[in-house]
């Protein structure tokens, strides 16, 4: 039997789900980062008041990553550490006692 031009063979079953089952993942994780960029796009324009955009983003990071433990630092300029403004997953004192002297880590480095 000659191949005849522009026959394609017949792919092989199992690597016809492995290719669906990567797009549909990347798909999922395409969606699903969206899904966390509108959430935060939402609560930036209609949102004033910071902790509660801060607390939004961090639940979508820890969501897109599977975390349970996580918060955002801001930095205190005039003594310039950083401090925890949101947190999820630590205790209240760690939370509200860490901070971080980037003035005394630079020196140290």
């Amino acid at each position: 039997m000659k191949k005849g031009k522009g026959v394609k063979k017949a792919a092989d079953p199992a690597s016809s789900d492995l290719n669906l089952s990567d797009q549909g993942s990347k798909a999922e994780k395409y969606y699903h980062g969206l899904m966390a960029s509108s959430r935060v796009s939402a609560a930036i324009s209609g949102l004033h008041e910071l902790d509660a955009i801060l607390r939004i983003g961090l639940d979508n990071v820890l969501s897109i990553m599977n975390g349970t433990v996580g918060g955002i630092m801001l930095l205190d300029e005039p003594s310039q550490t950083l401090f925890y403004r949101v947190y999820h997953g630590l205790s209240a004192k760690y939370g509200e006692e860490m901070r971080l002297n980037l003035a005394r880590e630079s020196q140290e480095r």
